[in-house]
């Protein structure tokens, strides 16, 4: 009988996990800076040190910005897994709202 199975390849979910999680265990976050208008930090990488700044929402505390930077970063590190450069992502990032999502949903 046939095998319908293939041999992993690179891109597999598996090993892009992997390469996912060691990627954010080198990530640091610097230089953080909360105002009415949003976020600011620095994200550094293996030498790379790149500003972000995240769009604000009315009434945020410092426990959801946390969340937020948290949740970027997670983002960074996957953006990192498919070859995108920080400041590529740093530039997606700027404008993102969590709002419009929900509200265009």
């Amino acid at each position: 009988m046939k095998s319908f199975l293939k041999k992993p390849q690179k891109e597999s979910f598996g090993l892009i996990f992997q390469d996912y999680l060691k990627i954010r265990a080198e990530l640091q976050v610097s230089d953080i800076k909360m105002n009415g208008e949003g976020i600011n930090f620095k994200v550094s990488y293996r030498g790379s040190v790149v500003p972000f700044w995240l769009a604000g929402e009315p009434g945020i505390t410092a426990e959801k910005a946390k969340s937020k930077i948290q949740e970027a970063l997670a983002v960074v590190a996957m953006g990192l897994t498919i070859d995108l450069n920080l400041v590529e992502i740093s530039q997606a990032l700027k404008d993102f709202r969590t709002s419009d999502i929900i509200s265009n949903s």
